[in-house]
């Protein structure tokens, strides 16, 4: 059985909901872009970059949604 890959624009709309105050950040530290173009590439303003959203997604996917949670 082979395992099928989630898609980019799967990934944005999973980690959107799931976004937390510094995880820009956390994302630039981790993957060596700057935090500028972290945030370009989380709000799809740039290109994808498969490292950031795969490293955004990873941070988010066991996250309760902001909304869960009563965040605004």
């Amino acid at each position: 059985m082979s395992r099928s890959r989630i898609s980019n624009s799967v990934k944005f709309k999973f980690y959107k909901p799931r976004k937390r105050i510094g995880d820009v950040t956390t994302i630039a530290e981790r993957t060596g872009y700057a935090p500028t173009y972290v945030s370009k590439v989380l709000n799809q303003r740039v290109a994808v970059v498969e490292a950031i959203i795969d490293t955004a997604y990873n941070m988010a996917y066991r996250r309760k949604t902001n909304r869960e949670l009563g965040i605004k």
